[in-house]
């Protein structure tokens, strides 16, 4: 059940940043996605590092639980 979740969560990655990334890259110049940009005395470079976290305990969630409900 691991496996099926870490598949679909990169899966959703994909579409949702890379795809909807690239779309408005392509309609505007610019993806819109900036990262940990500025000091850390601004909300902005919170935002990126918060985000960056989210994505790395995301994949992390998966793997953290796997076989751990099979029987042995």
């Amino acid at each position: 059940m691991s496996v099926a979740a870490l598949v679909l969560y990169v899966l959703a990655l994909i579409v949702l940043f890379g795809v909807r990334s690239w779309v408005q890259h392509r309609r505007t110049g610019s993806t819109g996605l900036r990262g940990i940009s500025g000091t850390p005395a601004e909300a902005g470079w919170w935002g990126g590092v918060l985000f960056i976290a989210a994505i790395l305990l995301g994949l992390a969630a998966p793997t953290a639980g796997r076989d751990r409900h099979r029987p042995r």
